[in-house]
C-alpha cells in the first residue's frame, strides 16, 4: 500500500486516427460513427481509393454534429486523417463497411494530456494507483478528466483535501454541446472515499463510480450544503451494506435514472443529499440540520431534527420527525409516523390519497398539515398530550373518534 499524490504534469497532445481506404465500391457506403450514436454515411462515387478517402474526409469535416466538428478530418491518398482536441480528450470513432467497401481504422498517435487518470506521467512518483493504493489529490489544481474508467477493477482509495481545487469527472453534457460519451465518472473499487470540502466546491466537482465487491465508507465533510441539484459530490454503485457519512457540504447519491447504489446506513448533518429513486437503503437516514429530496424507500425509519426533507418518487417508509420538516409528495405511503414537538409533517402536495402503515404519534407542540385531505384517514395518536396541544390541520366534514 503506498500514498499514490496526483499532480497532472503530462503535456498535451491529439490523438490521431486514421481510416485507410483498401477497396472502394459505387454501390454501397461507408458509415464513419465518433461517440457510438452520431454518423455520416458515404457512398464512393468511384472505386478510386484516393477519391473515396477524400469523399469520407469532406463529409466528416462538413457534418454539424458536435461530435464530428471537435475533430479535425482530411484526406489524403486513400488514408482519411482525424485529430482529437488539443488537450488529449481521447476520441471514440468506429466505422462499418457496406457492401465491397474494405476500409482499416487505426490509431496512429495517442493521446496525452495533463487530465488522463491512467498516465503514469500524472503521478508525483510516476506510478498509477494501483490495488491497495490510496490516490491523494492535494496541492494541485489539474483536473482529472480522462479515461476515468482506465482503473476500474484497481482497489485503491480515495482521499480528496481541500487543498486540491480542480474536478473529478466529466458532466454529462460536454462543453461542445452533446452527451458526453466518455466516463463521466472515476471508477475504483476501493472500499473508502473520503472528501474534504471546501466553500469553492461547484455543483458536480467529484463524481465517482463505485465498483467494489465488498461494502464502501464514503465521508464527506466540511464545506457549504448546495441547493439541491447543484451538490458537488457524486456517487453511484456502492454495493450492500456501505456507510455514508456526511458532515457539511453537499452529496448526490445515484441521482440520475438507471443509476443505482446501495446504501447501509446513512447519517448526514449540517448538509445537502440527494437520493435517488435506484438507491436501496438497508437502514433508515438519519439527518440533522440537513436539506434533502429522498427518492427512494428505506427500512427503519428515516429520522429529521431539523432542515427540511422532501420525500417524493414512489419512496416508502417510517418516518420520525424530532425537528424540522419532511414534506411528503410521494405516490409510496407513509409506514410508522413520529411527529415531536417543533416538528412538521405535511401531506398537502401527496399526488393521491395515503394509507398509513401504522398509528401516527403526535407530540404537543407539532403540526401535522393535511388541509388538502391527502393523508386518507389516519389514525393518530396525542403522546401525553392533547388534541389542543398540537396543530393537525385536517379538511372539512370529516369524522373523529376518541379512543
Amino acid at each position: 500500500m503506498a500514498d499514490i499524490f496526483w499532480v497532472g504534469r503530462q503535456r498535451r497532445r491529439a490523438m490521431v486516427r486514421t481510416l485507410t481506404v483498401t477497396t472502394a465500391v459505387t454501390n454501397n457506403t461507408v458509415t464513419v460513427t465518433v461517440g457510438g450514436t452520431k454518423s455520416v454515411a458515404v457512398t464512393p462515387s468511384t472505386t478510386n481509393t484516393t477519391t473515396t478517402a477524400t469523399e469520407i474526409a469532406a463529409a466528416c469535416e462538413a457534418s454539424t454534429e458536435p461530435e464530428f466538428e471537435e475533430i479535425t478530418w482530411t484526406g489524403a491518398t486513400n488514408v482519411v486523417t482525424a485529430v482529437g482536441p488539443e488537450d488529449g480528450a481521447p476520441i471514440t470513432i468506429s466505422r462499418t463497411d457496406g457492401g465491397g467497401n474494405v476500409t482499416v481504422l487505426a490509431t496512429t498517435v495517442a493521446a496525452l494530456s495533463p487530465n488522463d487518470l491512467t498516465d503514469a506521467a500524472n503521478y508525483a512518483g510516476g506510478v498509477a494507483p494501483d490495488d491497495l493504493d490510496r490516490l491523494v489529490l492535494q496541492d494541485t489544481s489539474v483536473p482529472i478528466l480522462y479515461n476515468l474508467g482506465g482503473l476500474t477493477t484497481k482497489t485503491f482509495t480515495v482521499l480528496r483535501k481541500d487543498t486540491f481545487t480542480g474536478s473529478v469527472g466529466l458532466p454529462d453534457t460536454n462543453a461542445n454541446g452533446y452527451p458526453e460519451y466518455r466516463a463521466t465518472h472515476l471508477e475504483t473499487a476501493g472500499v473508502t472515499i473520503e472528501v474534504e470540502g471546501t466553500d469553492r466546491d461547484g455543483p458536480g466537482q467529484f463524481r465517482f463510480k463505485s465498483t467494489a465487491g465488498s461494502a464502501v465508507t464514503l465521508t464527506v465533510r466540511y464545506g457549504r450544503p448546495a441547493a439541491i441539484g447543484q451538490e458537488a459530490v457524486e456517487v453511484f454503485g456502492t454495493p450492500a451494506a456501505s456507510v455514508y457519512s456526511v458532515a457539511g457540504g453537499s452529496l448526490a447519491v445515484a441521482p440520475k435514472v438507471g443509476q443505482t447504489a446501495a446504501v447501509g446506513t446513512l447519517t448526514a448533518s449540517d448538509a445537502s443529499l440527494r437520493i435517488g429513486s435506484g438507491v436501496t437503503i438497508s437502514a433508515g437516514p438519519t439527518l440533522t440540520n440537513v436539506t434533502a429530496v429522498v427518492l427512494s424507500s428505506w427500512t427503519g425509519a428515516l429520522v429529521l431534527d431539523g432542515g427540511a426533507v422532501e420525500v417524493g418518487g414512489a419512496a416508502a417508509g417510517s418516518v420520525t420527525i424530532d425537528g424540522g420538516r419532511v414534506a411528503w409528495r410521494s405516490t409510496g405511503n407513509p409506514n410508522a409516523v413520529s411527529v415531536g414537538s417543533g416538528g412538521v409533517f405535511d401531506l398537502t402536495q401527496a399526488p393521491a390519497t395515503l394509507t398509513f402503515g401504522a398509528t401516527v404519534q403526535a407530540y404537543a407542540g407539532c403540526v401535522i398539515n393535511d388541509a388538502a385531505g391527502r393523508g386518507g384517514n389516519p389514525v393518530v395518536k396525542t403522546v401525553r398530550c392533547t388534541l389542543q396541544e398540537i396543530d393537525w390541520r385536517t379538511p372539512n366534514d370529516k369524522t373523529y373518534t376518541p379512543s
